[in-house]
This record gives structure tokens, C-alpha cells and sequence, in this order.
């Protein structure tokens, strides 16, 4: 193992779970029994590990895959493993592709940017009417508010003056200029125009 213990160890919790699911409740593990399962644990890893990269390293590939894996299994005589692993491995499958499907829901809803925002305020403002009591906020009442005014032709240069919406007082402060996307975000004084 490595000069320094914890470069390279398993969750102690997650080990004292497998163990007492292996004894049952009638029997405990010492600690140092349980270090000792760890330790081996981790030279196992290590060694299938070491294997594989090897394996990966002889077919030229960057990564290690799964089939250096089970190669790697299979030639280090741990033959019996590979079910198990191949079972594994075709529930992560299964779990990482149910995972990107949701990541790319925002992407497949049909919705424009612009629509997508008006939804974002509106979630906002309902979610601080939830926490305070119905009190209007500037968002809030920009449900009403036509957003279509507020956002600028994106086509305008970011250095040329854009259009003013608002009336200039001492009290409210001006809109926002988001000069990334050339969007205004209105301030409490274009909604009560």
C-alpha cells in the first residue's frame, strides 16, 4: 500500500454495512478486524486496477472500459466475479441513461429563452408570495408586465445607447443592462408606468 493510508481507502461505514449484512446481528467485528477487511479491500481494488490498466495500455486506449475490467478479473482468476460485474455494469448502463434523459428535458421543452425566463419569474414571484405572505414584490408584479418591451434587440451593440424605459428618480434605481445577453431587466420604476 501506499505511504500515506488514506491516499487511497473505502468508506468505513459502507464496510462495517457489508460486514454486518455477511455475520448478521449476532456477531460483531472489532475494529482493527474492520480496518483489516478495508485494507484488503483496497489492495483488491488496487490490484484489478493496476491489471486493467495494463490490459488497457496493451490495446493502446487512454481509458480503462469495463472489458479491461473483466479481463482483467478473469485473468487474475477472480473468474467467479464477472457475473456479478457484468450485472453492475448494465444497471449503471441503465441509470446514467435514465439520467440524461432528464438532463436534456430543458433542452427537448420547445420553449424559447425568452419564454423560459417570463417561467423563471413567475416560479420566483410565487415562491416569495408563498414565504411572504402575498406581498407584491417588483417581480411579482411583472407578471403583467409585457416582456417583450423590456428585452432589447439582442442586434444592438453592446457600446450604442439603448432605448430608455424608464423615467430617471431619486427613489428607484434604473434598470439592470446585462451586457452578455443585451437584455434589460426592468426595476420597480418601468412597472408603474
Amino acid at each position: 500500500m501506499s505511504s500515506n493510508a488514506d491516499d487511497f481507502t473505502l468508506p468505513k461505514a459502507t464496510i462495517q454495512k457489508l460486514i454486518k449484512e455477511h455475520l448478521g446481528d449476532s456477531i460483531r467485528c472489532a475494529t482493527d478486524t474492520r480496518d483489516l477487511i478495508v485494507e484488503c479491500c483496497v489492495e483488491f481494488v488496487q490490484m484489478i486496477a493496476a491489471e486493467a490498466n495494463t490490459i488497457c495500455e496493451q490495446q493502446e486506449r487512454k481509458t480503462i472500459a469495463g472489458e479491461h475490467v473483466i479481463e482483467a478479473l478473469q485473468k487474475l482468476g477472480y473468474g467467479e466475479y464477472i457475473q456479478s460485474v457484468n450485472e453492475a455494469h448494465a444497471q449503471f448502463k441503465t441509470e446514467s441513461a435514465r439520467h440524461s434523459k432528464h438532463s436534456d428535458k430543458l433542452k427537448n421543452s420547445g420553449k424559447t429563452q425568452e419564454e423560459l425566463i417570463s417561467e423563471q419569474h413567475k416560479l420566483i414571484a410565487e415562491s416569495r408570495a408563498r414565504q411572504y405572505g402575498n406581498v407584491q414584490t417588483p417581480t411579482t408584479a411583472m407578471s403583467g408586465f409585457n416582456t417583450a418591451n423590456a428585452f432589447p434587440n439582442s442586434s444592438t451593440p453592446i457600446g450604442q445607447p439603448q432605448q430608455q424605459y424608464y423615467q430617471a428618480t431619486p427613489m428607484i434605481p434604473p434598470p439592470l443592462y446585462n451586457a452578455v445577453r443585451g437584455e434589460v431587466i426592468p426595476s420597480a420604476s418601468t412597472l408603474l408606468e
